[in-house]
C-alpha cells in the first residue's frame, strides 16, 4: 500500500492523480470561501436606520448612498444602502466583483444585458433580490422612489458598457 506521503519518487501514477485531485479541491475550496467574502467582520455590532450616514452618489447625480460596512475605495466585503428618486435611470453597467441586492422599499425595473431596453427589465417590489456574478451587464429604471441594499466586495467599481 502507497501513502501519499511517501517521496514522490517513490509514487505511482495513480498515486500522482490522487494527489493532483486533493490539490485541486484544496483549492477549490479556498476560492469557494473567499467569493463569498467569509472574512471576519472588524468588529461586532448593530446599525440602526437613524445611524447610517447618506452622500451623494458622485458617479449618479440624484442618488444617494451609505456605507454600512467596509470601504467602497478598499477591498474587502461591502454593505451599501443605495436610494434613488423617482424617474431614475442608470444606463448598462458592470462591476468587478458580484453583487447581491435586497430591494427594500419601493419598486424597479431591473434589466441584464448591454441594451439597456425597459422592455425586457423586470418589475422587482419590496423584497425582491438580485443576485449577479461579477461584469454582468446590468441596468435600472424606478417609477418611485427606491432604497436597496447591496452585497459586494471593494473596491467597488463601475464600468459603463457604453462610456
Amino acid at each position: 500500500m502507497r501513502y501519499a506521503y511517501q517521496a514522490t519518487d517513490q509514487l505511482e501514477e495513480g498515486d500522482i492523480r490522487h494527489l493532483k485531485q486533493i490539490i485541486c479541491a484544496s483549492f477549490l475550496a479556498i476560492k469557494v470561501v473567499s467569493a463569498f467574502g467569509e472574512e471576519e467582520p472588524t468588529e461586532s455590532k448593530f446599525i440602526t436606520p437613524d445611524q447610517l450616514v447618506w452622500t451623494d452618489n458622485p458617479l449618479r447625480p440624484g442618488a444617494q448612498m451609505a456605507v454600512i460596512e467596509g470601504d467602497p475605495k478598499k477591498p474587502g466585503p461591502l454593505i451599501l444602502r443605495l436610494r434613488f428618486p423617482a424617474d431614475f435611470s442608470v444606463p448598462p453597467h458592470w462591476h468587478l466583483a458580484a453583487e447581491r441586492f435586497t430591494v427594500l422599499s419601493g419598486s424597479m425595473l431591473e434589466g441584464i444585458g448591454e441594451d439597456g431596453d425597459m422592455s425586457k427589465a423586470k418589475l422587482l417590489t419590496a423584497g425582491s433580490v438580485g443576485i449577479f456574478r461579477a461584469k454582468t451587464p446590468h441596468y435600472v429604471f424606478t417609477k418611485e422612489p427606491i432604497v436597496l441594499q447591496v452585497h459586494t466586495a471593494g473596491p467597488l467599481q463601475t464600468f459603463p458598457v457604453k462610456p
